[in-house]
């Protein structure tokens, strides 16, 4: 028990293990692109369901569904938990196994991006990999062209109209819009429904949505058939982007960021 403390203790504080584990369960749409972006996708031996390529790896739940068995099924030696893995008891069980666990918290901003990608590199006993992330993160953060601050955006998640909710501060989506120059329309922290009164007084000049929750409510069309949408009028531009990449704090930040860039200063 106190040596695999000591191990995950190092993986966090950023010093690499002698051995690099062999079998990795990466559960994390952050973490599991971040390995990849490491170049140890072969390692990787477990997934949360959805996750994109790895087709070798074994799909063992959703953020916060994760089976037990399910990831012990696949024998790792190392598991990599991001901040939406769980339930808390499901990663405590596999703490209790004897199995390296690395537990990271949740990413919300640019620093907690750069903590990430070193903390999933030095855990894969690849440091100097994470460095090399950071670095180019930083490089292309500060190739994306900026928008003015005058440009406010309202990032809507939308899971069909019955869904939509406000992103707010401590969002993957409130620090990409940030990022580029614009300004973020909510003040508060986290995600709140919308209401018509809300979204008018916000007075945005783009609404921000993915691609996937565009598609839920009907295309653009849809959108804009909405009460507190159509409120706003013609003059309001609707723009989205594909969902992981807009939404998954990890190594393509910096990519979301200066595509999201371009969306933002393009002509309607």
């Amino acid at each position: 028990m106190i040596r695999r403390m000591i191990v995950i203790g190092l993986a966090w504080a950023g010093v690499a293990w002698a051995g690099a584990p062999a079998r990795i369960a990466a559960l994390g749409v952050d973490v599991e692109e971040t390995i990849v972006a490491l170049g140890h996708g072969d390692r990787v031996v477990a997934v949360l369901d959805g996750a994109e390529g790895l087709d070798h790896a074994a799909r063992v739940g959703v953020h916060r569904r994760i089976g037990t068995e399910a990831v012990l099924a696949t024998a790792p030696d190392l598991v990599v938990a991001g901040g939406q893995a769980g339930p808390p008891e499901v990663l405590d069980a596999l703490v209790g196994t004897g199995i390296a666990v690395t537990r990271l918290p949740e990413t919300t901003d640019l620093d907690g991006v750069r903590a990430m990608l070193r903390s999933v590199a030095a855990a894969v006993g690849d440091a100097p990999g994470g460095d090399r992330l950071v670095a180019k993160l930083d490089a292309d953060l500060a190739s994306a062209p900026k928008v003015p601050s005058s440009t406010r955006v309202a990032f809507v998640y939308a899971r069909g109209a019955g869904t939509m909710l406000l992103a707010g501060q401590g969002t993957g989506a409130h620090a990409a819009i940030t990022a580029t120059g614009a300004t973020p329309v909510a003040t508060w922290d986290g995600y709140r429904p919308i209401t018509d009164e809300a979204l008018v007084a916000a007075k945005p000049d783009v609404i921000l949505l993915t691609t996937g929750g565009l598609a839920s409510v009907g295309g653009e069309a849809g959108l804009r058939a909405l009460p507190a949408v159509s409120l706003l009028g013609d003059g309001v531009r609707v723009v989205s982007m594909d969902d992981r990449l807009l939404l998954s704090m990890g190594p393509r930040t910096g990519t979301a960021v200066a595509t999201l860039a371009g969306l933002l200063e393009a002509p309607r």
